[in-house]
């Protein structure tokens, strides 16, 4: 007979498992103990971070609270008081339901919970080491609500905790999910501690002040607000001239933050096609759907979720949406034509149908005669110009931003959110060494120790998706940036060649440029305008 080899797994190292599905570093444990802080009804809820939650995280609320026969049960595996049956998963109107985070928590690091409920006048607490209870839960003094304390995570799996980054890029993932979180439900106050300071505070109440408190933007917001039958739209979107290649956009279905690609797609759509092929909007859109309509059961962190007759829904987000991108276009325009931006640009350039005017601009030294998707063609009694379109953009783009950097005015941004990278050896001793030059053009960075380095401002012509790659790029032009034209020469077009967006300009511009190239030294001139003269095919 042979011997068996399939072996039922210990309890331990089954609530390691589990924990791998739902703790992936600091900022999950994060996303878990907020979400439970959600469901308790708690109006305030109050972070604490200690080395960006690696070494401690600390979330106390002023929920409901945890009676002191129910404080052992909340760190047992699918112990939960959210569901009873199977029938209550089919319409499930909590954050968590599966009873599960608590204990697989408390399975990878040490897990302290102390918590009062109004019946009671004392708090109670109960300490579990690596998911081992450390006796009866103990009384004492606490307020309303509940304080949960996360330490030493992965204490026990050095395996996985290699794989952490340092404290201040856990830290940059910690403040991302808490600001996703409290776009998503204004009703709740927010702070966020780390380092004995408050890092961040969201305390407006309704969904539009919040997203502006949390995004922190000038500009004021596209509002869509549509209902029918059982389903809500609310969303709040970038006008179209701040819209970006690769846009931080937030979606919620029932106040949960979700990865629904078929519905951001119908948003993304909606807008490229009123705004211009290649551009996608700032925003957070909030879709408030009957419960029964929402499985939330299909992913281990809750991310993704499937909806009951989603491609009806798909289609009317998308009409909601065409229906007031339509009216914001109709609205009276400035008549005053809208400076050209760089941040327009894109290499894979859309179509422009063919134009032909048969009279000729007086106030240029050609005749215009049409233009495509790739050039502009003119023509003057020499002979036909033909002209890519692109590089006049460009050509356009640095001779206005080298005349800013003359009067000290480069235009620089502010990143919505610090960018974290990591540099090899030779970049680091390079952005160490000329730090204050790379500031000088926009570049605002700190380093953090071990190669990462947090990027906190951008040129304002430089998207935040490209960020990373235009930062590593101009690190290594260090030498080439004290030399202002040729430095802003490189940028721009090393920025355009990265970007995805649509390169949207008007006949005038175009022609203005070509103008002033024509004027141009042959050795400045650009080798992308072609002059075909009469009887000379030599030139082609």
């Amino acid at each position: 007979m042979t011997l068996s080899v399939i072996r039922q797994l210990p309890d331990d190292l089954i609530n390691q498992i589990a924990a791998g599905e739902v703790v992936e570093r600091p900022s999950s444990v994060l996303k878990e103990l907020i979400e439970n802080s959600l469901d308790s009804g708690a109006s305030q809820i109050e972070i604490v971070l200690k080395s960006g939650g690696l070494e401690e995280i600390s979330v106390i609320d002023n929920g409901c609270g945890i009676s002191p026969l129910d404080l052992p049960l909340s760190v047992k595996r699918h112990a939960t008081s959210k569901i009873r049956q199977a029938s209550d998963l089919e319409a499930i109107s909590t954050f968590g339901f599966r009873g599960e985070a608590l204990s697989s928590i408390s399975s990878v690091s040490q897990v302290t919970i102390t918590s009062r409920t109004a019946q009671d006048s004392m708090g109670y607490q109960i300490v579990l080491d690596e998911g081992i209870s450390q006796g009866a839960p103990r009384m004492l003094a606490a307020p309303l609500g509940t304080q949960v304390v996360v330490s030493q995570l992965f204490k026990n799996t050095p395996a996985r905790r290699k794989f952490l980054r340092s404290s201040h890029t856990e830290l940059s993932h910690c403040q991302k999910i808490i600001k996703e979180i409290a776009l998503g439900n204004p009703e709740v106050r927010f702070t966020l501690r780390g380092e004995n300071r408050i890092l961040a505070t969201y305390v407006t109440l309704n969904r539009k002040d919040r997203f502006q408190e949390c995004l922190k933007l000038s500009w004021a917001p596209l509002t869509v607000l549509e209902s029918r039958e059982e389903m809500g739209l609310e969303a709040y979107l970038s006008p179209p001239e701040v819209a970006v290649a690769r846009s931080e956009l937030y979606f919620y279905i029932n106040g949960r933050p979700v990865r629904h690609r078929p519905f951001i797609s119908a948003i993304r759509t909606a807008f490229s096609e009123a705004f211009g092929f290649g551009k996608e909007p700032i925003g957070a859109c909030y879709l408030d759907l009957r419960k029964d309509w929402v499985d939330v059961n299909v992913h281990p962190q809750k991310w993704e979720v499937r909806c009951f007759n989603q491609e009806s829904i798909y289609h009317w987000i998308l009409s909601s949406l065409r229906k007031t991108f339509a009216q914001s276009l109709q609205k009276p325009q400035d008549p005053q034509p809208a400076p050209q931006s760089i941040r327009t640009f894109l290499p894979s350039r859309p179509f422009f149908p063919v134009q032909s005017i048969s009279s000729p601009l007086p106030s240029y030294p050609f005749t215009f005669l049409f233009r495509n998707e790739d050039f502009l063609v003119c023509q003057d009694p020499k002979g036909l110009i033909v002209a890519d379109i692109s590089m006049l953009y460009l050509k356009a783009q640095t001779r206005h931003l080298i005349e800013l950097w003359k009067q000290g005015h480069f235009p620089t941004e502010k990143v919505s959110l610090p960018k974290i990278c990591r540099l090899s050896d030779h970049r680091r001793k390079l952005a160490d060494e000329h730090r204050t030059l790379l500031n000088c053009w926009g570049f605002e960075n700190e380093s953090f120790g071990d190669g990462d380095f947090s990027i906190r401002s951008r040129p304002a012509f430089v998207s935040e998706s490209t960020l990373e790659q235009v930062f590593l790029a101009a690190i290594d032009q260090c030498e080439l940036a004290q030399e202002p034209e040729r430095f802003i020469s490189w940028l721009v077009t090393f920025s355009y060649r990265l970007s995805s967006q649509i390169l949207s300009c008007s006949t005038p511009f175009l022609l203005e440029e070509l103008k002033n190239q024509l004027t141009e030294p042959d050795s400045n001139r650009s080798d992308s305008i072609y002059h075909i003269r009469k009887h000379n095919v030599s030139d082609l």
